[in-house]
């Protein structure tokens, strides 16, 4: 199956190498892309463990991690776990690939102080909101954003296409018409990733059972 992957780099060549693995022809043409915010040490002052919610979060805040790694960090899923401890990270915490999960982690580990969530700048569920309205302090630092890449069509030839992220599905939206999804296969990650895509008419559309590229995979 010839599969378009449309996940910001590097992540999309790991996908790619994961799809090769499997017998699939990888058409990686990105749609979004992350750009480092602007923050610094000091932004991190009062924090008393880090919350992840992505790799790319865990990339922006890389070259900070000698001086963070004291700190326990709460990951959304396994993929952003070990690249945290790839990072330098040493008390890792893993959920299970969504954001209510990694509420449910976090409130199970009680004494933390302020959990600081290094987040992008349009961030997939409200994991403070949720955290606050449990009665733990947390708070969200901006330290990446994602942005539309300069792809302005679909790939010729594809029979699927991946989906990791809203944020990507609405770029495509942005870039395909209705007749050309009638012969497509849909793959997303989660229901809320697919959603911008809704009103498309796809042969067919699965979403993973688990938020993590492993459950998406075997959608395949």
């Amino acid at each position: 199956m010839r599969i378009w992957v449309t996940r910001a780099l590097p992540q999309a060549t790991a996908t790619a190498a994961r799809l090769v693995a499997r017998g699939h022809d990888p058409v990686v043409v990105p749609v979004i892309e992350t750009r480092p915010a602007r923050f610094g040490l000091e932004d991190f002052a009062g924090a008393g463990a880090l919350a992840l919610t992505s790799q790319a979060g865990v990339a922006a805040i890389a070259a900070f991690a000698p001086r963070l790694c004291v700190l326990p960090v709460f990951a959304v899923g396994d993929a952003t776990a070990t690249a945290a401890r790839q990072a330098g990270f040493d008390q890792v915490y893993s959920a299970s690939g969504r954001v209510e999960g990694l509420v449910a982690l976090i409130l199970a580990h009680p004494s933390l102080g302020l959990i600081l969530h290094a987040s992008a700048a349009l961030p997939a569920g409200d994991l403070v909101g949720d955290l606050v309205r449990a009665g733990q302090p947390a708070r969200r630092l901006v330290v990446y954003e994602t942005v539309p890449t300069a792809i302005a069509a679909m790939p010729d030839q594809v029979d699927a296409i991946m989906i990791h992220s809203a944020q990507a599905a609405k770029a495509v939206a942005a870039m395909i018409l209705p007749y050309q999804t009638a012969t497509l296969h849909l793959y997303g990650l989660s229901s809320d990733a697919v959603l911008p895509l809704a009103a498309f008419n796809f042969a067919k559309i699965a979403v993973a059972r688990f938020a993590n590229e492993e459950s998406i995979l075997s959608l395949l």
